[in-house]
């Protein structure tokens, strides 16, 4: 048994999920913003679907992701590598666990 109740780690997953909110893709060097499309708490996990739109509307690789909080504090950034058409727009899932190991 760990030392944080369920009930503790329920609301900090809940204060996680409002504060996450500015989601980005990189694209040649240029960050831009994702939409999101839903965001909820699934069990221990933090679950956000978020759209990266065809922008720039050209083929291109999109290179990196990250969030921010809502203090304006850098959550989480990783390297991808996802090529698409100028046409083509991506759908990204972050699946977030929070909990005690």
């Amino acid at each position: 048994m760990g030392f944080w109740t369920n009930e503790f780690l329920a609301k900090q997953r809940e204060r996680w999920l409002n504060s996450l909110q500015k989601f980005q893709y990189q694209v040649s060097g240029v960050w831009y913003d994702a939409e999101v499309n839903s965001a909820q708490i699934s069990g221990n996990s933090i679950i956000i679907l978020a759209n990266i739109p065809n922008v720039p509307a050209v083929a291109n690789t999109v290179t990196r992701i990250r969030i921010y909080d809502d203090a304006g504090t850098l959550a989480g950034e990783q390297e991808v590598s996802i090529s698409r058409t100028g046409v083509q727009s991506i759908l990204i899932k972050f699946n977030l666990p929070i909990q005690e190991v």
